[in-house]
């Protein structure tokens, strides 16, 4: 596992660091003091968990925590980003890269150990699925566990993927199945057929049977043989027609 800090203040990279190493992380912890630094890690290393500082001492303005995030989850998607920073009214702007957490300064080191664990869990259990995933992704199906039972779900039987509140949803012809997984786990697991077309749903492209304008730039998926529907966001569209093989252009 690879580990992020950065903070223009040394001072908090070390309490940081000092708080990483007494949970016993089983991990490389790398260190930066400037946005430079960090795109200079970000480019040598997978970076799995991120603790970033969103104003930076940097003549560029724009050199901040925000931007080094957006870069990293362009090259990591599951990477998982806390936010440490003074400005609370960041919390909103920052929703775009999709934060596990974010704690204000001054740290709370239990606060912020807190936050760690649950990193850290989380990417355990992403591992779990990975390996859980082995001997599934060989006969194209996807491994699913509830608490009654554990199943084989065929992809070609997947239509769409929605998060609704806390609970994922597998829809199928058939029904729905409630899963474990995050949509973000999900991706990284199933084919490149499947695309995440919005914050809250992972369509199957092969399944789709009409796409429709629902608002401003926002689209209505259809798969007929499910009476429910996908939200196709705008920024998304180009990722989803490329996988279906359809020029597209605004």
């Amino acid at each position: 596992m690879n580990i992020l800090i950065l903070d223009d203040n040394p001072c908090v990279c070390m309490m940081i660091e000092k708080a990483l190493k007494e949970l016993a992380v089983d991990g490389e912890i790398h260190i930066a003091n400037s946005f430079e630094a960090a795109q200079t890690i970000l480019n040598q290393k997978t970076i799995d968990a991120a603790f970033l500082d969103i104003e930076l001492d940097d003549e560029n303005p724009d050199h901040n925590g925000l931007l080094l995030a957006r870069e990293l989850v362009k090259k990591h998607t599951s990477a998982k980003i806390i936010f440490v920073s003074s400005y609370p009214n960041y919390a909103l702007t920052a929703y775009d890269v999709h934060p596990f957490d974010f704690v204000v300064k001054p740290v709370n080191i239990e606060r912020l150990k807190g936050s760690a664990n649950r990193v850290f869990e989380a990417i355990e259990r992403e591992k779990q699925v990975f390996v859980e995933q082995r001997e599934a992704v060989k006969s194209e199906r996807l491994f699913i566990r509830t608490n009654k039972e554990m199943f084989f779900l065929p992809y070609n039987e997947i239509f769409f993927i929605e998060k609704v509140s806390k609970e994922v949803l597998i829809h199928t012809e058939r029904g729905e199945h409630i899963v474990r997984w995050t949509l973000a786990e999900l991706e990284t697991m199933l084919p490149k057929s499947f695309v995440r077309v919005h914050k809250s749903f992972l369509v199957n492209a092969d399944k789709i049977c009409r796409i429709s304008e629902f608002g401003d730039r926002t689209y209505e998926i259809f798969f007929g043989a499910v009476n429910k529907t996908a939200i196709l966001s705008r920024y998304k569209v180009n990722d989803l027609f490329e996988v279906m093989n359809i020029p597209y252009k605004e």
